[in-house]
Parts: structure tokens; sequence; C-alpha cells
């Protein structure tokens, strides 16, 4: 099937992995902007992955997007747990770890969650076909 079939019969699916790809270039982009291109790299790769997996059969392309939901999940389960903790902390005061861990980037991470969650859903629901 070609790729612009696969992704007109799975929109949301699509939607889904374009939305949290673009989420992590951006993120990326930023980290490199200050001097850190270990997210930018990582990132670059996870698309390179993403694009061949269209070129190789079904199965692959499953596997491949689901590991990706899966990577998704366990970032945002992460940030979650460390919130709880640095809520339950209150000894640090570090003002850049408080930020990362604001009311915006705790929504963020919560909305990475569902995504990553709803992304297996419609892997399993639609098979790819």
């Amino acid at each position: 099937m070609s790729v612009l079939k696969q992704m007109a019969s799975s929109k949301v699916l699509y939607s889904l992995l374009g939305l949290s790809v673009l989420f992590f270039l951006v993120k990326g982009v930023t980290y490199a902007s200050i001097g850190s291109y270990v997210p930018i790299l990582f990132i670059t790769i996870a698309i390179i992955i993403l694009g061949w997996s269209f070129t190789r059969c079904n199965k692959v392309h499953r596997h491949i997007i689901r590991f990706w939901a899966i990577l998704i999940i366990l970032w945002a389960s992460i940030r979650l747990v460390l919130w709880i903790v640095l809520e339950i902390d209150t000894t640090l005061t570090e003002s850049h770890l408080r930020e990362q861990f604001g009311i915006v980037q705790n929504i963020i991470s919560l909305l990475m969650l569902l995504i990553g969650i709803k992304i297996i859903r419609e892997v399993k629901q639609r098979k790819l076909n």
C-alpha cells in the first residue's frame, strides 16, 4: 500500500504520530539552540527510522510505530513520576528543575501520555491495512 493511501486510511493515527514527532522535533531544536545536540540527534534518528518503515511491510511499520508510542509513554510516565517526587520533596529549590515540571509542562506530559496510548490503540484497531 502506498504511503499516501496508508495515511488516508488512518488519519487519526498519522495525525497523532505527526504531532508527537513535531513536538519532539521542536524540543530538539530548542535544546540544540542552547548547545545540547543529543535530543535533535535522537529525533532525527527516530524520523529516519519511521520514514524507513514506510518502505517496509506493514508488520514492520506497525512494530516501529508501536515502539515509538511505547517510548512516548515511557517518557511521559517518567516525567509525571518525577513531578510527583518533586511535589513531595520540597527541599529541592533548583529553579530550572521546577520550571521543567511546572503546570504547562505537566499538561504536555499528560497529553503525550494520552497520545502514546491512542497511537497504540489505533495500531491495534486498524492493523495498518
